[in-house]
């Protein structure tokens, strides 16, 4: 209770008070270390309970989802296409270009493709964007977005490296592999319920290891300007001192960035645009002359 106070304190001050700054300075640097480890914990646990309520709010929605997945994964392999591998490539029984088109159903569930799989056993992966399909299957390559404006490129090699040569791939065979497989998707929810408490538990502890870690080396180089301008101010304080007290004046922009993240805002260089003017504040406040031995 008594370092939840003292973080309280120290979070009230370096938000609010520049003046507080010159306590820091005889401060160590672990005390910096900890306070900015523990802000973002506490943003954290916060998101994790933001992540958890968004799946538990899916729920209900998840009926509808599976039973709409499921017709599509039954309904959508052609009755006449046999696919078959051959020495790492495939080789089909239909005039190709060969297109499996994309159920209505699909589109329900937010594909937006013109076609479901586009099979063209002589185009190449550069063809992706040409056929307009969420996936193109080549001789030996299996072509999808990469979620951006261009794609990624899978060998079937490496894919089906446990398909022993000459199998086939027809619907009846297809029929039988996804029998198999869609009852685990009536389990979705009760999965969507432990990814909910893992998020809870293990979320925070993630989330703030790799953000401290990327803001302490943001501030690796933000630091540098900073002490510029604190040269320019005629302070001499020294990079270190400079990077300690950054550690507390990114509690606004953070604060900041992180109210915006949730209205899924994003302005760029904001964050840093904040953290050198509340600086500069900082500065002014501390003493032209600064004992370097602390």
């Amino acid at each position: 209770m008594a370092k939840l106070k003292t973080f309280y304190r120290t979070f009230v001050k370096s938000l609010t008070k520049p003046a507080y700054y010159k306590d820091i300075l005889s401060a160590k640097f672990s005390f910096s270390l900890k306070y900015l480890a523990l802000l973002l914990f506490l943003i954290s646990i916060f998101g994790a309970f933001r992540i958890a309520l968004g799946m538990q709010d899916l729920k209900p929605k998840l009926p509808g989802f599976i039973e709409k997945a499921k017709k599509v994964v039954v309904n959508v392999y052609p009755d006449k296409l046999v696919i078959t591998l051959k020495s790492g490539k495939i080789f089909t029984n239909v005039r190709e270009p060969y297109f499996i088109e994309m159920p209505e159903d699909g589109r329900d569930l937010g594909l937006t493709a013109s076609h479901l799989v586009a099979i063209d056993t002589k185009g190449k992966a550069e063809d992706f964007q040409k056929y307009n399909s969420l996936v193109l299957l080549t001789s030996e390559s299996a072509v999808v977005s990469d979620g951006q404006s261009g794609f990624k490129v899978y060998p079937l090699r490496d894919i089906l490296k446990d398909v022993p040569d000459g199998a086939e791939l027809n619907k009846t065979i297809y029929t039988a592999l996804t029998s198999q497989l869609l009852p685990y998707l009536d389990k979705l929810p009760g999965y969507l319920t432990i990814l909910a408490m893992v998020a809870v538990i293990f979320w925070p502890f993630l989330a703030t290891l790799f953000s401290l870690s990327g803001h302490m080396f943001y501030l690796v180089f933000a630091a540098f300007i900073l002490l510029l301008i604190t040269k320019v101010m005629k302070k001499n304080l020294t990079y270190r001192k400079v990077y300690q007290l950054s550690l507390h004046a990114l509690t606004l922009p953070i604060l900041i960035s992180f109210a915006l993240s949730l209205y899924g805002k994003f302005v760029p260089f904001l964050f840093t645009a904040i953290l050198i003017v509340f600086m500069i504040v900082v500065i002014k406040e501390l003493p032209s002359k600064i004992d370097k031995s602390n």
